[in-house]
């Protein structure tokens, strides 16, 4: 079974270059899973506005990330558990 490849943010085109841009000035970086989600920058735009909405719940920041932490460490996903990592130093700054 073949992968999808990661779009490099400095070698994207078009709508997807826009997104990738507009990803790592929100949040410092460009995560893996966004790299493989801009081969459709329809599910890219669709994910980064489901992430924008949830965003705008009554939970702040840092609580949606130490949720996330703990449900990475339930679930023993190392990928989730390094991005929320990240995101909750970076971003929530936890």
């Amino acid at each position: 079974m073949s992968a999808l490849p990661q779009i490099n943010p400095a070698e994207a085109t078009g709508e997807a270059a826009t997104l990738l841009a507009e990803l790592k000035k929100s949040i410092g970086s460009v995560p893996n899973m966004a790299k493989v989600m801009a081969n459709s920058p329809a599910l890219l735009k669709g994910w980064m506005g489901l992430s924008g909405a949830l965003a705008g719940g009554v939970l702040p920041g840092p609580v949606r990330e130490r949720l996330s932490l703990a449900t990475a460490e339930y679930n023993r996903c190392s990928y989730c558990l390094s991005a929320h990592t990240f995101l909750g130093k970076n971003v929530a700054k936890l």
